[in-house]
């Protein structure tokens, strides 16, 4: 019975072909070709074999596909039975990608029917039957031309005839397509407040015929895939700027939209990256004596053609002939008569006409201009027709390369194919390797309308990304990221960064942490592109959403990593500091793991010292014996903390405060096996900082520059030696050249940072010079007579330090405190109590110090 039912529908179709059959037969012959198809599912008894109900579908679908290429008129209730009829199938059946496809995934079964039935609309029976609408007549036009590629000798326009039957085979393609894509949307869209049982079937119908169509995008055996994306594309635009659409649809539209948009920005990415795609011996050609053919066949530039506006560079359209006679030569030589693949070149050449139609148009139109023009500069001198004869070839040159162009698309549009004309040679030899037509298909396709809409289709994502549903513009961020994977430059286009920067400060923090991760994942790689969000970002560090917070914070992370700009590691660091007095508990230990990470992580060549110091940390010489490397990170390290400690635009004691909290909490870590890999890092930032103290002290550079980098790194110092004053009181005898009796007024803030240290270090010194403590103890003592205020509120509390704990010259600073007035006692008394020191016996003495005095 099966076998009886194949052999029928078999023998319908050459009948179908024909065009003899009447209206109603055709209709009769269209259901009995679904049914199959349709209706599988009832013919799989246990007696059927499954090899027999496949093949009768097969030849159902090609009876379906010869009624929809040879009679024109009956595609419309075709499509709409065959869309209705789908839903009607398994459902395992719709959702099984059964359909091989070279170079790509397999496909449903489905959408490859869909396909098929498109791409058959570019046959020679719908042109024809254009054509007689217009008075033409059926048949391909005469050429006017020779075979050698000439100019014709008529200097009208032929191409365009040429163009208007490309635009016949077109448009007859872009009907069925755009009804399927109207049909499928029109059936997902909620209908009021009913919800239809089948919208979600539709939509999955919907939704695999796009991921299908999107994998076959560029296969030389589905033109029909640009065809059918183009149109769809267009409605999706229409749909996200319909407001009345449902919010889901009109995510849908975002989605699908970045889908395409990630395609497009994904083959022009891997034509701009230079690859190895065969050697010369892949091409199959072993005869090197054809020059110019065979340097057709060697054509290996596949970067993304240009967008075209109306004329195109001469050595962009020899490109463009290049690869289009490569691409052409093979697929005549490889394909056979099966009429699908008939179709697809048909269909190429359609498309590619229509695109290429003002370019081709502008070089026949140069060739009357060019001749004038000639002839005319050929009558003046010598020197002046040697220059235009250069210039006159030149356009002869393209007019020549546009005609053989066009006569080429033109040939294959009327399929004139090489059995039938003995001029067209198509040997082995141009069968060209996959790799190499892949990268042929898809440099041909950035010229196509798709690909040169792309622009457009990201404008649409970015007008999502304003729109007042949440969950839009977080699907629109998502979709622009996907992208951008694939094409970064994008954020760097003036409307994308727009938009990203009002989702920066956008209401949701779902959709300001994607608008961050967005900027993280595809900017910081990109130096040119961080320099434009650098600022967006920073701001965004202050946050109210803990999670903003705590992503900026990473992507500050990975800036610093990257960076060689002083300024901006500063930045960086100043901002984390920052963070580590956040009210956030995790926060707030993100931004203490991230500074470890930067300022307290191992350098290489850095001994692991004990903690409580050893001889070889006490000279300074131990920083010159780490190797250069570990000299040049301690040295930048500290150098940013240094600038963070002195910065002058926020309030230093918060940075102080922070910074010295901060170093603590390292230091009293230490124990924990986490945290003890940064505190043996301390001995060695200590020693770094004197050594660029003393760097900074005979540099050559103006005095104002110098005394801001002195005045810094004391800043660090200070902090240091709050954590670890027995530490940095090693080094104290480095600041006491600072000690003067009349300190001039750009030192002050450097002397008060000093008689701070001095006072915080020189107690825990156990062995000291008894020479150095006098001469201090000295320089302190002339200090008190001609200092200002500020610096006498340091110094008598340094003074006091020194005596109590290392001099006990208790008798001469009683001598030196009488021999003050009275004033400058009282007036400093409390200013030592706000000091903190701890020193009982000397602070009774100053306080007796005025009876002592009277």
């Amino acid at each position: 019975m099966l076998n009886s039912i194949y052999v029928c529908l078999q023998q319908l179709v050459p009948l179908v072909q024909s065009s003899v059959l009447g209206e109603q037969a055709l209709i009769s012959i269209g259901y009995a070709a679904m049914a199959p198809l349709f209706n599988g599912s009832t013919l799989s008894p246990k007696w059927v074999d499954a090899n027999s109900i496949v093949a009768l579908q097969q030849v159902s679908e090609r009876l379906l596909v010869s009624i929809f290429e040879s009679h024109p008129v009956q595609r419309t209730w075709l499509l709409e039975e065959v869309l209705t009829s789908l839903i009607k199938m398994p459902s395992d059946q719709r959702t099984q990608r059964k359909y091989r496809v070279t170079g790509s995934r397999p496909i449903h079964t489905v959408s490859a029917m869909i396909l098929r039935l498109i791409q058959s609309s570019a046959s020679h029976q719908d042109q024809d039957a254009r054509r007689e609408e217009h008075g033409k007549g059926p048949g391909p036009p005469e050429n006017n031309s020779d075979d050698q590629g000439q100019v014709p000798k008529d200097p009208e326009l032929p191409i365009e005839s040429v163009v208007h039957d490309a635009r016949v085979v077109l448009d007859s393609v872009m009907s069925p397509a755009s009804f399927i894509v109207r049909f499928l949307i029109a059936r997902t869209i909620k209908r009021e407040a009913k919800v239809s049982s089948l919208e979600s079937e539709y939509r999955a119908l919907l939704e695999a015929l796009v991921d299908d169509t999107t994998s076959l995008l560029n296969l030389p055996e589905w033109p029909v895939a640009e065809i059918v994306l183009r149109t769809y594309t267009s409605q999706l635009v229409d749909l996200i700027e319909d407001p009345k659409i449902d919010v889901a649809i009109k995510g849908t539209a975002v989605d699908h939209l970045g889908l395409i948009a990630t395609k497009l920005a994904s083959v022009a990415t891997s034509l701009s990256t230079p690859t190895d795609l065969c050697n010369d011996s892949d091409m199959g050609g072993d005869d090197a004596s054809e020059g110019g053919q065979q340097q057709e066949e060697q054509f290996e530039d596949y970067s993304p053609m240009p967008k075209l506006h109306g004329e195109i560079p001469l050595a962009e359209l020899q490109k463009l002939s290049c690869l289009v006679t490569q691409y052409l030569q093979h697929l005549r030589g490889s394909s056979s008569k099966d009429a699908s693949e008939r179709h697809a070149l048909r269909l190429f050449a359609a498309n590619m006409l229509m695109a290429l139609a003002p370019a081709l148009k502008s070089a026949y139109q140069e060739q009357s201009a060019t001749a004038v023009l000639t002839n005319a500069k050929y009558n003046q001198d010598d020197g002046d027709g040697g220059d235009v004869e250069g210039d006159g070839s030149c356009e002869t040159e393209r007019q020549k390369i546009a005609h053989k162009l066009s006569q080429l698309l033109q040939d294959t549009l009327n399929e004139k194919w090489p059995n039938e004309d003995p001029s067209i040679v198509t040997v082995q030899d141009n069968i060209l390797p996959w790799n190499r037509l892949m990268s042929i298909s898809e440099c041909l396709s950035t010229v196509l309308a798709l690909h040169q809409s792309f622009d457009t289709i990201i404008g649409h994502i970015v007008y999502a990304l304003g729109m007042s549903t949440v969950a839009l513009r977080s699907r629109a961020l998502k979709a622009l990221g996907n992208v951008i994977v694939h094409d970064p430059s994008i954020l760097g286009r003036v409307n994308v960064k727009f938009a990203i920067n009002h989702r920066l400060q956008d209401s949701s923090p779902m959709v300001r942490e994607a608008a961050i991760d967005l900027i993280g994942k595809h900017a910081v790689t990109r130096p040119d592109l961080i320099e434009q969000y650098y600022d967006y970002l920073c701001v965004r560090v202050l946050d109210r959403g803990a999670a903003v917070r705590k992503r900026v914070m990473r992507i500050l992370r990975e800036v610093y990593l990257r960076s060689k700009d002083m300024g901006r590691l500063v930045d960086i660091s100043r901002r984390i500091l920052l963070r580590t007095g956040d009210e956030e508990r995790r926060v707030k230990e993100m931004a203490t793991r991230i500074l470890q990470e930067l300022w307290l992580s191992n350098v290489p060549g850095v001994p692991r010292l004990s903690a409580s110091g050893g001889s070889e940390f006490a000279q300074l010489k131990a920083f010159s014996s780490f190797p250069c490397s570990a000299q040049r990170e301690l040295a930048k390290r500290v150098g940013v903390m240094a600038n963070v400690a002195g910065h002058a635009t926020a309030p230093q004691e918060n940075h102080l405060v922070l910074m010295e909290a901060f170093f603590k909490q390292a230091w009293d870590n230490r124990a924990k096996p986490e945290a003890g890999i940064h505190a043996h890092m301390f001995p060695a930032i200590i020693s770094a900082a004197f050594e660029q103290l003393l760097r900074a002290e005979e540099a050559q550079q103006p005095p104002g520059d110098r005394d801001t980098q002195i005045l810094a790194l004391m800043h660090l110092i200070d902090v240091l030696s709050a954590v670890w004053p027995e530490w940095v009181g090693q080094y104290i005898e480095m600041l006491t050249v600072y000690l003067k009796a009349n300190v001039p007024q750009d030192e002050v803030s450097i002397v008060i940072l000093i008689l701070t240290i001095l006072g915080r270090t020189i107690p825990h010194v156990p062995r000291q010079s008894p020479k150095f403590i006098r001469e201090v103890e000295t320089e302190l003592i002339k200090m008190l007579s001609s200092s200002p205020q500020s610096v006498l509120a340091k110094a008598i509390p340094c003074l006091c330090a020194i005596v109590e704990g290392l001099s006990l010259s208790h008798a001469k600073l009683v001598r030196v405190l009488a021999s003050c007035s009275g004033k400058y006692i009282f007036e400093d008394l409390g200013a030592l109590l706000r000091c903190g020191t701890t020193q009982d016996n000397a602070l009774t003495l100053v306080i007796n110090t005025p009876h002592t005095c009277a």
